[in-house]
């Protein structure tokens, strides 16, 4: 094996691996000593020196065991990968040789960390039964329990690497989409220079952070190289309340995760949840977005729990929930949905003021009208807050063309549960920009189909495409379904992957059947994408549906409001004007006709019924205007 000597003789010196394990201390022949042995949870990678050390001692006591001399071969031939460099944006296909690369380096980690695994379990078993002979050799079973524990350490740093190796590869995503006059700084540099540690983040670090808890995990809001971000570890448990049993068995169904009941000492039962690989999938969606260019989903990536656990560390949103929105479906109804807003706080603020005065004009305990005085300080601060919230308008076409993009990332990454909760609203240089958070249940095992009690619509390709914005065709047709295979590998198991290639595929091969927009969406378009009937299959429709059931109440409020009454619904107003025209017109004309036939009755006392009934069929107002009947043209003369 001469890569191996070479290597070794070039780490350590020497002529050859004998020569080399002569110059290796004793304890390191076999084994760490327990105080060198390096402490893997104290932080989230060894240092390039322990892994050398550690593959070093494997190394000097292959004995007759040929794993062990391929496992150092491996990971020889694993570290020389990152010695490629990163191919410069400039260069044609750059995405894809750098998808490439990635490809083989999360292959061979893999490779390595289930054979360093089953190594390590393999010495440590036969230490055991070493142990338990009747002429035990101690020293022996010492041997195997040391190799056992280093080829462990080996493994969990393997492991560990992955979240470094996807944030490398995730600094090469973003070079690409710099702009061409930005310097590249990754020009020139290996993969390994560009392989940085990940940090371990503790619960401790992060008591009184917690920005919300969901089904799976709590997130934290953490300060990363000053700036804010949000923490989540990864898998999890569900907590212990009967509601979440639903959700239970939609994890197990769609996201293939093996679920472990407890019964806690409170009596109370705790799911936990094993090998969903919940940060995995946040990342991968991150990176799907950056692949196309989308730019609707947080940055995220990879870090390590202080459990061990692969977690995820997110761009913390500018942006909130949708919503959070004052929503209307007409822009001329602003002026009135921002005095509806005002106007549902105006009756508890009088009332807590009321309570206040009342309760000081009557001596009551001050700790009481502090109490009140807060809360009234509350609600007008609340009023203040919600009024000044931002008007959105559901047919602007900004918003429509990021809710299309979205949609793309979505149905590529087969996300089940993007509710209105599950994306928040930027706005930025006056236009309107969706952001996705919450990406750890995409890539279900299930291409269509919503996430068990949720009200999220999944994403349908002929109605929330019935055509396509010219750049959002662009950026899906510029990446190949092999591009993103490679892109993925690592981060995702190969059935989640084929699906999601799948996917991209009909995708590109629907927009090649549609109408491709350029520039602004027309009115009819928008109409198209607002369209209520498909509220369950389309985003942009979905959010029909949502503004559809805030009009409602608006509207109630309106029709009790006579100043907002003309300007939020102008239409209605029109209508029944029309109808209150028509029936005072009706009314005059019943006048006119009663009018005439008064004075016709008159000149001619001998007109018969059927006489009058003919006037009757001629228009009163008409009739003022012609001739009148002939009276008694259909009489029968006398003879």
């Amino acid at each position: 094996m001469p890569s191996l000597k070479k290597w070794l003789k070039k780490t350590f010196g020497g002529e050859d691996s004998n020569s080399v394990q002569s110059q290796i201390p004793s304890t390191l022949r076999y084994g760490f000593s327990a105080a060198e042995m390096p402490n893997l949870e104290e932080k989230a990678l060894l240092s390039h020196e322990d892994v050398h050390k550690l593959l070093m001692s494997v190394s000097a006591n292959y004995n007759d065991d040929p794993r062990l001399e391929t496992i150092v071969e491996d990971y020889f031939a694993y570290n020389r990968i990152f010695e490629a460099k990163v191919p410069p944006k400039s260069e044609p296909d750059f995405m894809k040789k750098a998808a490439e690369v990635n490809r083989r380096i999360m292959e061979s980690n893999e490779r390595l960390i289930s054979s360093l695994s089953e190594a390590a379990a393999d010495y440590i078993q036969r230490s055991g039964q070493e142990r338990t002979k009747k002429d035990a050799d101690r020293e022996l079973a010492e041997r195997y329990e040391k190799m056992g524990v280093m080829l462990k350490k080996l493994a969990e740093h393997t492991l560990g690497q992955q979240a470094a190796i996807a944030n490398a590869y995730d600094r090469v995503m973003e070079v690409r989409h710099q702009d061409a006059s930005t310097p590249d700084r990754l020009e020139g540099k290996t993969f390994n220079e560009i392989f940085t540690d990940t940090r371990v983040y503790r619960k401790g670090e992060m008591e009184g952070k917690a920005l919300g808890q969901g089904g799976m995990n709590t997130v934290y809001k953490v300060h990363v190289d000053g700036k804010e971000r949000v923490f989540k570890q990864g898998s999890g448990s569900i907590r212990s309340l009967d509601e979440y049993a639903t959700d239970v068995d939609v994890y197990r169904e769609r996201l293939g995760a093996e679920v472990e009941q407890r019964t806690l000492s409170d009596g109370t039962t705790q799911f936990v949840l094993k090998d969903v690989e919940t940060a995995k999938r946040d990342v991968a969606v991150s990176r799907v977005d950056q692949l196309f260019g989308f730019h609707v989903a947080v940055g995220t990536r990879l870090v390590r729990s202080e459990t061990g656990e692969l977690s995820s560390l997110m761009e913390l949103s500018s942006g909130q929930e949708i919503t959070k929105f004052a929503l209307i479906s007409d822009p001329t109804q602003e002026q009135a949905i921002r005095a509806f807003q005002a106007n549902g706080y105006e009756d508890t603020i009088e009332m807590l003021q009321h309570a206040v005065e009342s309760k000081k004009k009557n001596g009551e305990s001050p700790a009481l009208i502090k109490a009140n005085e807060e809360e009234l300080q509350m609600w007008v601060k609340e009023k203040e807050t919600k009024s000044a919230n931002p008007v959105i308008c559901i047919r602007d076409s900004d918003l429509n063309k990021s809710l299309m993009e979205m949609a793309a990332l979505d149905y590529i990454c087969t996300h089940m549960d993007r509710h209105v909760g599950n994306y928040m609203v930027v706005q930025q240089d006056g236009k309107f920009r969706v952001q996705a958070i919450d990406n750890d249940t995409a890539f279900a095992r299930v291409e269509e189909g919503r996430m068990g009690g949720s009200n999220a619509p999944e994403v349908s390709l002929e109605d929330n495409f019935p055509f396509v914005d010219a750049e959002l065709k662009e950026k899906i047709q510029a990446i190949t379904p092999q591009t993103l295979r490679d892109s993925l590998t690592g981060l995702l198991k190969e059935d989640q992957i084929t699906v999601a290639c799948e996917r991209l595929k009909k995708m590109q091969e629907h927009f090649e059947k549609i109408e491709v927009v350029t520039g602004d969406f027309t009115p009819e378009q928008i109409d198209k994408l607002l369209d209520s009937s498909k509220s369950m299959t389309s985003y942009n429709a979905h959010l029909t549906q949502h503004t559809a059931e805030k009009d409602k109440t608006v509207r109630e409020w309106a029709r009790k409001t006579p100043e907002y009454y003309e300007t939020l619904l102008p239409q209605e107003v029109a209508a029944k004007r029309a109808i209150a025209e028509s029936k005072a017109k009706k009314e005059a004309e019943k006048m006119t006709f009663a009018q005439f036939s008064k004075e016709t009755a008159e000149k001619e006392p001998s007109a018969s019924k059927k006489d009058r009934s003919q006037w009757k069929k001629v228009s009163p107002t008409k009739s003022m205007e012609k001739e009148a009947p002939v009276i008694g043209a259909n009489r029968t003369p006398k003879r």
